[in-house]
């Protein structure tokens, strides 16, 4: 059984990763698709907050 699945079942949750390059090409494609789109206030680090995600990963690992 993996690893994943015997963790939830016992009641422990492991968060999901997530991939920066995945986070990088929805930013593209949304200032791809809004030209007007003001990229000043929408930074990259709008798009890609990696310390919040971080933080909140940190925060709910292996919590029951």
């Amino acid at each position: 059984m993996p690893e994943k699945v015997r963790a939830l079942m016992q009641g422990r949750y492991n968060a999901l990763s997530y991939g920066p390059e995945g986070l990088k090409s929805r930013r593209e494609k949304i200032i791809r698709n809004d030209p007007d789109l003001d990229t000043r206030r929408y930074s990259l680090q709008y798009f890609l907050p990696f310390g919040a995600l971080e933080k909140e990963k940190r925060f709910w690992h292996s919590k029951s």
